[in-house]
């Protein structure tokens, strides 16, 4: 069976995502530890992973651009951890860069907005810098059809 609209879309950011290296052209290699739903709190980030990138996505319905079609908005937090503030910033840079370059994922999405960004340190064993984004991605499939974009 095809996968969800909702899924293609997922999989689509996730290779923007692990394509973040600097033999792409970007300045970070935070591609080379892209996780989503890493329970950070069992299973902390150690030094040798960073930068890295743990991902989190919710979908919710919202009003649909047309007739016959249903709206739908994913929210995706993709948590950057690095060694310093100076890498926190270039990787948010290269994830921007990375995901307006994905547009409308190929037709399957008519919108992608990059919402926020907050900076902070985390003092565990080791000193670390963290900042989440707020990304949501908007697409319409056929009304009561997830699996068929619209």
């Amino acid at each position: 069976m095809a996968d969800s609209v909702y899924q293609d879309i997922i999989d689509a950011v996730n290779v923007k995502l692990i394509a973040i290296l600097t033999t792409g052209g970007y300045v970070t290699n935070l591609g080379t530890n892209v996780n989503w739903w890493r329970d950070l709190e069992n299973k902390p980030l150690q030094a040798s992973e960073l930068p890295a990138a743990n991902c989190k996505d919710s979908i919710s319905d919202v009003s649909p651009m047309a007739m016959n079609v249903d709206g739908y908005q994913i929210t995706i937090l993709i948590e950057i951890v690095c060694a310093t503030i100076a890498v926190v910033r270039s990787a948010i840079a290269d994830v921007i860069i990375a995901l307006k370059a994905g547009g409308t994922w190929g037709g399957l999405a008519y919108n992608t907005e990059i919402m926020s960004s907050e900076c902070e340190v985390e003092q565990k064993e080791n000193k670390y810098f963290s900042t989440t984004l707020s990304v949501e991605i908007y697409f319409n499939t056929v009304q009561g059809d997830p699996y068929t974009s619209a």
